[in-house]
């Protein structure tokens, strides 16, 4: 391998790495800042007091090659981590790298390009989105390379993954014009957050004032941000190729999590509302659009992982009932120990805590009703459910316009993911 290329002056990029115990991967991400064919970028590698070897390969990596910067501290969590790594950031623009996983080569040169094409008119551009490719596990260029960072890591850093998948916004987010508000691409704010997908000018996040929230642990710090970027941003780009490779958590890993810290989504949901509060755009039906279908999209998934059917999600009334007679499962559980522990019981299936429903009656409580009955993507059980917990009368509920979503959704599966993965997605669907 030849010399590493002198830092920049003024670097192009900044991509903030945030490292807590990721030893495992973290060369073939750092590997892949190497292989991009840009090479005017520093690497602003912010170590959350790791305690395996992970400060150990940051090193090995910054004695090598000068573009690579190691910021050390105590452990304080993934938002602070991030905001650090911005603060101490020099580049034009703003990338973020998770260390589990990696860039194809032409990201930076390809993305910046493309800003570049309508810089040239004069709108500079805040925001350059992309999709994203899903790693499943499994895929043998997930494995990472030895410490030393070279055993058999180009040919996994140079191609798309094996075992990949569409993202599920990629041949969607179709706006009107480039640049673009949010208003033309609201559906990007209803899929993974997926920040990573994306350079942010340094620039817009200073003068917005965007920081991280400092959440403990990683806690879904993401969603927040996704909504005040995209959401502040006045002129955002989309170019529909993708080229970070995102290790895609398993299905029992995300029902893990989920009966650990059942409330988590809820929290981050909140966040998401109160930013759209500060800007003034809580009341903008298709943000509400967005913000409700992450709303529901967290919902589902939480019982699902709970194994709790929408219909013992009660009525107000009928929860006070049980909770008085003691009925409700886990719930010895109180909200404060559930909202700041990191980990704590899981619950029992079947169960729903007390606290868990007061997450749910706070956020329809933040909903519009109409907005919500009127949503076409939003299924009938979950619109009962949510008159339910409003304690609002019962309706008629047209299910036309759901199955025609539903169609419409199972066509785009097909073209975007194939059949197995579509026939997974129905099932997953059918079963809620």
């Amino acid at each position: 391998m030849g010399a590493a290329p002198v830092p920049a002056a003024s670097p192009r990029i900044s991509v903030i790495v945030p490292c807590y115990n990721v030893a495992a991967t973290l060369a073939r991400a750092l590997l892949s800042l190497q292989a991009q064919t840009m090479v005017e970028w520093e690497a602003v590698c912010v170590d959350d007091g790791s305690s395996d070897g992970s400060l150990a390969i940051l090193r090995d990596f910054a004695a090598a090659d000068q573009r690579f910067r190691i910021l050390h501290k105590a452990n304080s969590g993934y938002g602070d981590s991030m905001n650090q790594g911005i603060r101490a950031a020099t580049g034009e623009w703003i990338a973020i790298l998770e260390p589990d996983d990696w860039l194809l080569p032409a990201m930076f040169a390809t993305m910046l390009a493309f800003a570049a094409r309508y810089d040239q008119t004069g709108a500079v551009v805040e925001i350059v989105k992309t999709p994203y490719w899903r790693v499943l596990r499994g895929d043998g260029s997930g494995q990472a390379p030895d410490r030393a960072g070279r055993k058999g890591a180009g040919q996994a850093i140079e191609k798309a993954p094996t075992h990949n998948l569409n993202c599920s916004y990629r041949h969607r987010i179709k706006p009107a014009r480039q640049p673009f508000e949010i208003d033309q691409a609201w559906h990007l704010l209803t899929h993974h957050p997926s920040i990573w997908s994306a350079l942010y000018r340094r620039s817009f996040l200073q003068t917005k004032r965007i920081e991280f929230a400092k959440i403990p642990g990683a806690g879904w710090a993401d969603n927040p941000f996704l909504f005040e970027t995209l959401v502040s941003a006045e002129r955002i780009v989309y170019l529909d190729e993708p080229f970070y490779c995102y290790q895609e958590e398993t299905d029992a890993e995300f029902e893990a999590a989920m009966r650990r810290d059942p409330l988590l989504p809820f929290r981050r949901w909140q966040d998401c509302y109160e930013v759209l509060v500060k800007l003034g755009r809580a009341h903008d039906q298709l943000l509400q659009r967005a913000l409700y279908s992450r709303g529901f999209t967290y919902l589902g998934g939480v019982l699902g992982a709970l194994g709790i059917a929408l219909e013992s999600v009660e009525a107000p009334e009928e929860i006070a009932d049980r909770v008085r007679n003691d009925d409700i499962g886990g719930s010895e559980l109180s909200f404060s120990q559930l909202d700041s522990s990191p980990r704590h019981p899981e619950l029992d299936s079947g169960s729903l805590p007390e606290p868990l429903v007061e997450a749910i009656q706070a956020m329809c409580a933040k909903m519009d009703p109409e907005t919500v009955l009127a949503e076409p993507e939003l299924s009938p059980a979950m619109k009962r459910l949510f008159l339910r917990v409003r304690d609002l009368p019962d309706r008629k509920i047209a299910t036309s316009s759901y199955r025609a979503s539903l169609f419409r959704q199972g066509l785009y599966n097909l073209r975007n993911v194939g059949l197995s993965q579509t026939w997974k997605q129905v099932k997953a669907t059918l079963s809620r």
